[in-house]
């Protein structure tokens, strides 16, 4: 029990209370100018009041949340002041405790900063609030319980930017203290992002939980226009060898296009047809994902998922990583014929649509049409196939082997996965299938031939942004899980396209926003390492890495060799196995070798290769040798917070063909140019004004260059309007 100046007892909830009560003066109103008015109030209600503390920083912008004050439940609303969205100031007067936190709301939306309340002033006779205590986000430091909660926290900064209000004798509530100025950058541009401001964003996202309504031009109406029938959609129409759209299908395609086009200009789509001119096959791609695309196209996935699982709808997606981690969208088809020569129009088009520039590494389906195509378009491109399709079939195609050997999938698994030299494989690959009699297998004949693009051992050396090679893509269940079942219709599933992508691109903003407004918890005694990337990477790529970091206490690195400036050391590894219920300790060797003049590291592991972030036995070396930075060229620019922002417009693009010559070919060349700077101008408010007098002076040089060449060529070629025969 605290006494405090008013002679009324305050329950202080901890040590932390009564620090933050002598700061914000909730425990002693001598300096505030209504102190006899708080008298009366307490005198004449006889209040006892009691400090309750949020401590979980409950913002109260969050409507999921309950909090002591029911901002969406109690009266109060900024018409209460007027309507505006003026600063706030000592003496300002409100109806309710609700009417001055929204005003505040409003204030620090305008300004570019999140609120939080930071405590409340009951009664302890009715236990009604009294008074409260509004701070900016970035109010305070994380508690120690929460750091070993959470490896990630709102940054913290101390900021002292607060309001006050106290309820009078009147029952009005009165600001009685204002604290305008933060020790920290404002973010207007991101405002939305803040949780005390993101009301629009969840009702976005509960309409995305709803989505049932489509648009309009996928309704049952067009489908009567094009002579299909009402509800569900016909989906394909199969004539022997040949499949194709139905008509109501193709409407709603078409329909779909001409929707996205109006929208946006620059949203790419093409169309195959058979030689009946029935609509077989579509492909499209938005600005976004061809902006992406620049980004995060090295590595490629063309998802094949519902192509074979049994789904009605003939969608193939592409898709690839960001820098979070997450699944982007990279374009978009619809097949209803899967022939080669639907694959090689599907990638030839697609090609097309990224300005001609192939991925690094794409990994499909086990498919001998893909294969096909892949080989005739991709050439230079790593191809590999995705392991968990494989084996996902392995019952479907070997099933009598399965039913009657029970340690089939168990051996061949262990081949698969704990095979670490091509010898090793080889060994085990022949005693299967000679154990269990499998040597007329021609399925397995063509996975073995084709072994190089499936098995791990051979795959370590390649780079694939982190996809797993044993588990299944997971671009389906991201993007679309919401909205796809077995049983989606082509109509039903174009009415929720575009949600689904509004959902994605939310996901990713708020992911970009918390990199830049967040910070890894407090570590006791940080290494070199991480205080070298906690604030370069992204927040997913930064735990990753931070496992490394922490794994290096469970290796021991040791010099076996020195030739000149390359020195070759064994790190042994103690791994824990679980295996039926026991746990036991391994102890596994990697050869790491350091080049000390070129500043190269590789590890036998193969884990930078693969997913492009250094591992804990190249970081015990390093150690060792006491280099205590990673080498630059060991941060991929791909996981970092920067991996968007281009200070070269044409940076990561190459032109193809010959734009001298074609105008398809400027246009389109001008276009891909033209998103990367939209994408760089759309980030904050000064670089979208500086981006529009740069239009504007742009747009007139080039009408002024257009109108000296028409003029040129009126003069040379007077008889035919001015037009030459290029």
């Amino acid at each position: 029990m605290e006494s405090t100046n008013d002679g009324s007892s305050q329950k202080l909830a901890n040590v932390d209370d009564i620090e933050l009560a002598a700061e914000t003066g909730l425990a002693d109103d001598d300096d505030d100018d209504d102190d006899d008015d708080d008298d009366d109030e307490e005198e004449e209600e006889g209040e006892e009041a009691s400090i309750i503390r949020d401590s979980a920083a409950i913002e109260l912008g969050d409507p999921n949340t309950s909090t002591d004050l029911e901002v969406n439940s109690l009266a109060g609303n900024l018409e209460e002041v007027g309507g505006t969205r003026s600063e706030p100031s000592i003496g300002m007067m409100f109806q309710s405790a609700v009417a001055a936190y929204r005003l505040y709301n409003e204030y620090a939306k305008d300004m570019g900063f999140g609120v939080r309340k930071k405590l409340c002033r009951r009664s302890k006779t009715n236990n009604e609030m009294i008074a409260a205590w509004y701070v900016c986000t970035r109010e305070g430091k994380i508690a120690a319980s929460e750091k070993a909660e959470c490896s990630q926290s709102a940054r913290r900064t101390g900021c002292c930017a607060a309001l006050k209000v106290k309820r009078m004798a009147n029952k009005e509530w009165k600001v009685v203290h204002f604290a305008k100025e933060h020790n920290h950058e404002l973010d207007p541009e991101n405002v939305c992002l803040f949780r005390s401001h993101m009301k629009n964003r969840m009702h976005n996202k509960n309409r995305i939980n709803k989505a049932g309504v489509g648009h309009k031009y996928t309704t049952s109406a067009s489908s009567k226009q094009s002579g299909g029938q009402d509800g569900e959609c016909q989906n394909l129409v199969d004539r022997g060898q040949r499949r194709f759209f139905a008509p109501a299908d193709a409407h709603a395609i078409h329909m779909l296009f001409i929707h996205m086009h109006s929208k946006n200009p620059a949203f790419f789509y093409a169309v195959d047809f058979d030689e009946e001119q029935h609509l077989k096959n579509v492909l499209w791609a938005d600005a976004k994902a061809k902006v992406a695309y620049t980004h995060f196209g090295d590595v490629v996935t063309f998802d094949t998922t519902y192509l074979t699982d049994g789904y009605k709808l003939p969608f193939a997606p592409f898709v690839g990583v960001n820098h979070h981690g997450q699944t982007v969208l990279l374009g978009c088809a619809l097949l209803a014929d899967q022939s080669t020569a639907s694959f090689v129009w599907l990638f030839k088009t697609w090609l097309d649509a990224m300005s001609g520039r192939p991925p690094k590494a794409i990994i499909t389906d086990y498919n001998k049409d893909i294969a096909a195509a892949m080989s005739q378009l991709f050439p230079e491109t790593h191809h590999r196939y995705c392991l968990w399709h494989i084996l996902k079939r392995v019952p479907e195609k070997l099933g009598d082997v399965c039913e009657a050997r029970e340690n089939f999938l168990k051996k061949l698994n262990k081949c698969i996965y704990d095979s670490t030299t091509a010898v090793e494989f080889e060994r085990r690959w022949w005693n299967l299938i000679h154990r269990f009699g499998l040597a007329n297998e021609e399925w397995l004949q063509s996975l073995y031939k084709d072994r190089q693009q499936w098995v791990p051992l051979y795959l370590k050396d390649t780079f694939f942004a982190g996809m797993s090679i044993s588990q299944r893509n997971e671009s389906v269940s991201t993007i679309f899980h919401k909205f796809i079942t077995r049983e989606t219709g082509l109509k039903e599933f174009l009415d929720k396209y575009e949600v689904a992508l509004e959902s994605k691109f939310e996901d990713e903003a708020q992911e970009d926003f918390w990199s830049f407004h967040s910070k890894t918890k407090e570590i006791t005694h940080p290494s070199p390492f991480e205080l070298q990337l906690a604030d370069v990477y992204t927040r997913n790529m930064f735990e990753k890495f931070q496992m490394e970091v922490l794994g290096i206490s469970s290796v021991f690195a040791s010099k076996v060799e020195e030739n000149g400036d390359i020195a070759t050391y064994m790190v042994k590894a103690y791994e824990v196995q679980e295996k039926m219920k026991a746990r036991r300790l391994l102890e596994k060797e990697y050869q790491v070798v350091w080049n000390a003049i070129e500043r190269k590291i590789r590890c036998a592991c193969r884990l930078f290769e693969f997913k492009g972030y250094l591992c804990r036995h190249a970081l015990a070396v390093f150690l060792a040798l006491g280099v205590l930075e990673v080498p630059s060229s060991y941060i991929l620019k791909r996981w970092t917070k920067d991996a968007k922002s281009r200070h070269v417009l044409d940076e990561g693009y190459t032109v193809h063909g010959d734009c001298s010559e074609s105008v398809a070919q400027r246009f389109n060349d001008i276009c891909v140019r033209s998103f990367k700077f939209a994408e760089e101008a759309s980030l904050t408010k000064r670089s979208y004004d500086v981006a529009l007098l740069a239009l504007q002076e742009a747009f007139r040089r080039v009408t002024h260059a257009n109108n000296s060449v028409r003029k040129s060529r009126q003069r040379n070629y007077p008889h035919n309007g001015g037009r030459s025969n290029k």
